[in-house]
C-alpha cells in the first residue's frame, strides 16, 4: 500500500512539474485589484475582460504604472480553472503605451 501511495505521488510530481508553459502578448490597463489583505498587481486586458495577475511586479516596478495603458509579454504560469477571468503571470518584456 505504501509502496502504491509512493508512486501515485511521484507521478503527481512528475506531471505538475512538465506543464506546458505558453508566451503571451497583453495590452491593456495596469491596477491593483482584489480587497485588503489579498491584494494584487494585475493587467487588464480590455479586449477579453481577463485580469493578469503579475507575480514578479517589483522586477518592473508595476505599482507606479498604475492606470497606464502597457503591452506585455508574459510566461502564462497558471490558467485558472475557478476564476476564467484571473491568470498568474510572469513578465518577460514591458512597454508603455503612450
Amino acid at each position: 500500500m505504501k509502496k502504491i501511495l509512493l508512486l501515485l505521488t511521484t507521478l503527481t510530481a512528475l506531471f505538475s512539474m512538465t506543464q506546458k508553459t505558453e508566451v503571451i502578448s497583453i495590452k491593456g490597463e495596469v491596477g491593483v485589484y482584489g480587497s485588503m489583505p489579498h491584494t494584487f498587481v494585475a493587467i487588464k486586458d480590455t479586449q477579453n475582460n481577463t485580469i493578469y495577475r503579475v507575480h514578479n511586479y517589483k522586477d518592473f516596478n508595476l505599482t507606479k504604472m498604475q492606470n497606464e495603458i502597457v503591452e506585455a509579454k508574459a510566461l502564462l504560469l497558471n490558467k485558472s480553472k475557478i476564476f476564467k477571468n484571473v491568470q498568474l503571470v510572469e513578465l518577460l518584456e514591458l512597454k508603455r503605451k503612450p
